[in-house]
């Protein structure tokens, strides 16, 4: 029972620590604001792309981004997040995990 109980811990934690992986929730938010920080993930490393967003107002808010996250130019293309310009205003859809961590779905460019 003890070996069960560690295995499973084991696995939630690494998943947790050093994965992309996180729990989901249902309701899904909007957030618009200038692109600050664009941080490209590594695999290899097990480290997930995050973009910086910062609103009119000072908000500012962390953004977990998915291998396979559609990002739409202000032209209706698709671009990949290396693409994304500093300044670029942009409307992120996303949810928040119980944890606080917010996770980008997708990413539509403004201006």
């Amino acid at each position: 029972m003890k070996k069960a109980i560690f295995i499973a811990i084991t696995i939630f934690l690494s998943t947790y620590l050093f994965g992309c992986v996180t729990i989901w929730t249902a309701e899904t938010k909007t957030f618009t604001g200038r692109v600050d920080l664009v941080f490209l993930g590594d695999a290899t490393e097990r480290t997930c792309s995050e973009i910086v967003v910062v609103a009119d107002n000072g908000e500012e808010i962390r953004f977990r981004l998915k291998s396979d996250i559609t990002i739409i130019n202000k032209d209706g293309t698709v671009i990949a997040l290396k693409d994304l310009k500093r300044g670029s205003e942009i409307t992120v859809d996303f949810t928040k995990t119980k944890m606080g961590t917010c996770n980008a779905q997708y990413i539509r460019v403004l201006k």
